[in-house]
């Protein structure tokens, strides 16, 4: 039969698992959205590349920069580097 410092030793261990286990879920998370942030940037390096090839149809620079400034934040650094991108594309297309 179980004593009670048995128990309290099982719950002490118990505690310690379960605060591992959450350590561990939070790190599987980090990594996961470092993951997915990786993947991101990636795809926003491709397009980019894709901008800067001749081959590029306007319309197709149009509609992704559309849809982008959607989730560009309204104003800041971010606004600014992003209307700065739509300057360089748009001079582009003036060019051709």
């Amino acid at each position: 039969m179980a004593t009670l410092a048995q128990i309290e030793a099982l719950e002490k261990r118990k505690a310690k698992i379960a605060q591992t286990i959450s350590a561990v879920k939070k790190d599987l998370r980090g990594e996961k959205k470092k993951a997915e942030d990786h993947v991101k940037l990636a795809l926003g390096g491709a397009v980019l590349a894709f901008f800067e090839h001749e081959n590029c149809p306007h319309t197709i620079r149009h509609v992704i920069l559309t849809k982008a400034d959607q989730g560009v934040q309204k104003q800041g650094l971010g606004r600014e580097k992003f209307e700065d991108l739509k300057a360089r594309f748009k001079k582009t297309e003036e060019q051709k």
